[in-house]
């Protein structure tokens, strides 16, 4: 009797070392997809998801890379967000540039203007002295003819 007890306690022994092995084995390729995986999104792979059947996903290890397919998907919508940022920033760089451009343009014509503005007011001014000489001119020679 005692043989058989030792025979049974052996036997689930061994039992036990099978399935801990076989459990192992299980973890451990489970463990090398999110390994995988994680060394594709190292290189910039972020399409690289764990391949994991829907059985795979019940224990910790599965649990760890469903975790991580979670992460990558929020990392995509992120990137995404920061792309659409992006565009509308260099969109509005862009806008912004030409305002400035069209204010560059602006500027020049208004200096132009006034340039031209200062001109004319110096012509009339000249003009105005000529003008105002001629006058005592003319007004000298009005008071000479009449004294004379």
């Amino acid at each position: 009797m005692r043989d058989i007890q030792l025979w049974i306690v052996v036997g689930f022994f061994f039992l036990g070392v099978i399935i801990a092995a076989f459990n192992g084995a299980i973890m451990v390729k489970k463990i090398k997809k999110i390994q995988n995986a994680m060394n594709l999104v190292a290189e910039g792979d972020l399409t690289a998801l764990v391949q994991l059947k829907q059985s795979d996903q019940i224990d910790e290890v599965g649990q760890i890379g469903v975790g991580m397919n979670k992460m990558l998907d929020s990392m995509k919508v992120m990137i995404d967000h920061i792309k659409i940022s992006s565009e509308s920033l260099a969109a509005a760089s862009q806008q912004l540039s030409a305002s400035a451009d069209q204010n560059r343009i602006a500027s020049e014509e208004t200096t132009n203007s006034m340039q031209e503005i200062a001109e004319g007011a110096e012509r009339q001014v000249n003009v105005m002295i000529e003008t105002s000489e001629l006058f005592e001119v003319v007004n000298k020679k009005m008071e000479a003819s009449s004294i004379g």
